[in-house]
């Protein structure tokens, strides 16, 4: 019985890994890279803003996401931008 409801749910929901007998599904731990990965970018945003702050004595007198983003890129306070 409990293989065939791992084989109902492989087919309805995509693929299930199993853990020591806890399944889930390769969605579910995508999820949570996800925003595990978000939390990270975030908090090394904040930390490069406030490294910004140290030095400039404010923060950047910018508009917009993408002004900040490039702000602290050409500060060398992120890569990318």
């Amino acid at each position: 019985m409990k293989s065939s409801l791992i084989v109902v749910l492989t087919l309805v929901t995509g693929a299930t890994i199993t853990f020591g007998g806890l399944v889930t599904s390769a969605d579910d731990i995508l999820k949570s890279a996800k925003s595990a990965a978000n939390s990270i970018s975030f908090h090394n945003l904040a930390l490069a803003l406030e490294f910004y702050h140290l030095e400039h004595n404010s923060y950047p007198k910018v508009y917009g996401s993408e002004a900040v983003i490039d702000e602290l890129s050409d500060g060398g306070y992120i890569s990318g931008g």
